[in-house]
């Protein structure tokens, strides 16, 4: 199973559906932060991003 049919399996559940739609601002932040830390050539970008989504508690590692 790829990415889009693991996310797309997952999406049909509404909960699921629901819970991930809830989490647009912080999907949207998180792509923004990308873009800029790439535009920057930031070398420590991954670190700080996964720093934040600890704080999100997205990633536990």
């Amino acid at each position: 199973m790829n990415h889009a049919e693991l996310k797309a399996k997952a999406l049909s559940n509404p909960q699921t559906f629901a819970a991930y739609e809830s989490m647009d601002v912080e999907f949207s932040i998180l792509r923004q932060m990308l873009f800029a830390r790439e535009k920057a050539a930031c070398p420590n970008f991954i670190f700080t991003i996964q720093t934040w989504l600890r704080g999100l508690r997205i990633v536990d590692r």
